[in-house]
């Protein structure tokens, strides 16, 4: 994610990078954190296919990721997003 990717991502986007226990932050704070977690070896292998709501011109995507160094396990992300 850490480099052409980002350009996906709104430039007002609000990101929980932890997951939903955890502060949001903005598009700017998250580059470098996942360069980090790209730099200290972190792997994301995605355990599901993306579930989408959609209504109107607004869509919810969750994803479940696994992540063996997470204490449960894995995440869920989510993407609030409008088209």
């Amino acid at each position: 994610m850490a480099g052409s990717q980002m350009s996906y991502i709104h430039k007002d986007a609000k990101i929980r990078p932890g997951g939903r226990d955890q502060n949001i932050v903005s598009k700017e704070e998250y580059l470098p954190i996942i360069k980090k977690q790209f730099a200290d070896g972190v792997k994301t292998p995605w355990a599901t296919a993306p579930k989408m709501k959609v209504s109107g011109d607004k869509a919810e995507v969750e994803i479940w990721a696994a992540v063996p160094e997470h204490p449960r396990g894995g995440i869920t992300m989510s993407f609030l997003m409008v088209r």
